[in-house]
């Protein structure tokens, strides 16, 4: 919270709310668990890995284990003005910020590319009537001249947390016709 005792502006408060969580999943491929067997899938005596519960309503339970840390940072940053025509508290609320997130993850159980995606969304009112969203994606890992990504930070080579790799801008409004408010006329035919 910061206090402005002069000015157009009184107050702005910035709230911030972390969050952090860890979930952890077995490999269900492994042969304790009896998920997945390996049956001959043709004449030559070949092989194939199938679940005995791919045709189950819920689907088969996941190959491969997992193990990752999430995080997620949201902020809210509006004001208080002063308002002369409020005649009680003489003072307005403004949302600067209605809403700004950041989260990614972290799976300690790959070999390789542990960080996961950055993702940002913002929302924000413009002009009391023009709503804007944004949402985007920051890859934190490096490309090389190929195109291919490589296991170097972006940050090591331009000080970004990552490369935005994907976003949308959306701009959207409501018009609204002004109610009348005189007697309804009823048409008798």
């Amino acid at each position: 919270n910061y206090q402005f005792r002069k000015g157009y502006v009184k107050h702005i408060r910035h709230l911030i709310i972390p969050n952090v969580s860890y979930s952890y999943r077995p490999d269900f491929s492994e042969p304790q668990w009896g998920a997945y067997k390996k049956v001959q899938s043709d004449t030559n005596g070949n092989k194939q890995v199938y679940s005995i519960f791919q045709n189950n309503l819920w689907g088969s339970p996941p190959a491969g284990n997992s193990s990752v840390v999430s995080w997620s940072i949201n902020n809210t940053l509006e004001a208080k003005v002063r308002n002369k025509k409020d005649t009680i508290n003489h003072e307005k609320k403004i949302h600067i910020i209605d809403m700004f997130s950041i989260s990614s993850s972290y799976n300690t159980a790959l070999r390789n590319f542990k960080w996961q995606m950055i993702n940002m969304s913002a929302r924000t009112k413009l002009f009391q009537y023009l709503d804007v969203n944004f949402t985007g994606l920051l890859d934190p890992y490096q490309i090389n001249d190929k195109g291919v990504r490589i296991e170097k930070f972006e940050y090591e080579k331009t000080g970004s947390p990552g490369r935005l790799t994907n976003y949308s801008l959306a701009l959207s409004t409501s018009v609204r016709s002004k109610s009348t408010t005189g007697p309804k006329q009823s048409t008798k035919g």
